[in-house]
């Protein structure tokens, strides 16, 4: 974690000397660095709070795709306590905009939930809502999705189908 720790400092240094250089811009970029190596690092609440704020700078920029990335991040640095809601009128807003490897991720996110509150029939949808697009996913997402489903048919007690899942996950390392 000491790595990731160190990854964080050094954003929020780059969102100080960003701001105080009169970059505010780019700040919030510095800020989704900070929140994923927060999340890295295992701070989930330092994780939210970078997301969100950078995603409130960029609405306030009128960013808005980017304002979405940063709230699949402020959802995902928690996955215990994720608003199942909130997260399918993402998972909406992110098709709406056409910003399909984030609104993967929001659905393989909302599919773990699913899982871990016995809704298999759930989570199994979204995992293959997911999976249509995967060709056109890049690696990080497509192990991300096999994953997932490791973690559904775990949660589904089909411990055979949790071992093809992992071997499936394990080919694409």
């Amino acid at each position: 974690a000491g790595l990731f720790d160190e990854a964080r400092v050094e954003a929020m240094r780059l969102v100080d000397r960003l701001r105080s250089g009169g970059m505010e811009l780019e700040a919030p970029e510095a800020l989704l660095l900070a929140a994923n190596a927060s999340a890295l690092a295992g701070d989930p609440v330092a994780a939210r709070a970078a997301a969100s704020e950078a995603k409130l700078v960029f609405v306030d920029q009128g960013r808005d795709s980017w304002a979405s990335r940063a709230a699949v991040l402020e959802l995902t640095a928690d996955e215990e306590h994720v608003p199942i809601d909130e997260l399918e009128s993402l998972i909406e807003r992110l098709d709406r905009n056409g910003l399909a490897a984030a609104a993967v991720q929001a659905r393989l996110l909302a599919a773990r939930c699913k899982a871990r509150t016995g809704d298999q029939a759930g989570a199994l949808e979204l995992s293959d809502e997911a999976r249509k697009v995967l060709p056109s996913l890049p690696l990080p997402l497509d192990i991300d999705l096999r994953l997932t489903d490791v973690e559904i048919r775990s949660h589904a007690g089909d411990t055979a189908g949790a071992a093809r899942a992992a071997s499936a996950a394990m080919r694409k390392v």
